[in-house]
């Protein structure tokens, strides 16, 4: 039996690239301008809010994916529940991977997903 979705992506000629993660401790936020249409965001540690565009912030937790399609801004942050005051910090574009705030407490990995122009124009639509 094949995989539709497979399929479909091979019609399509999309392909995966993982880009980018970062490790955080504490009590942390960043954000970012996504430079491609699709956006993928998955959490391997910890807990996160993510907001795009504004809306409100959608909580994911330990194996969870968000795809972002076509947004301006992206908002990231901690999940804990605990007061005081959050570190912000900028993803340094140099670095594959990066670690904030001390600790692990968080993990984050980014990627996106190439899509071929007939593609694209599709998912546009």
């Amino acid at each position: 039996m094949s995989d539709d979705l497979g399929t479909v992506f091979d019609l399509l000629e999309v392909n995966g690239v993982i880009s980018a993660g970062f490790a955080a401790g504490g009590r942390w936020r960043t954000g970012f301008r996504p430079d491609v249409r699709l956006k993928l965001l998955t959490v391997a540690r910890g807990g996160v809010r993510v907001s795009a565009d504004g809306a409100d912030a959608q909580v994911m937790s330990v194996g969870d994916v968000v795809v972002l399609n076509g947004c301006k801004f992206v908002g990231i942050e901690d999940a804990l529940e605990t007061g005081g005051l959050q570190t912000t910090f900028t993803h340094p574009p140099d670095r594959a991977f990066y670690e904030a705030g001390g600790g692990d407490d968080t993990v984050v990995v980014g990627g996106h997903i190439d899509l071929s122009e007939g593609a694209d124009a599709l998912v546009g639509a």
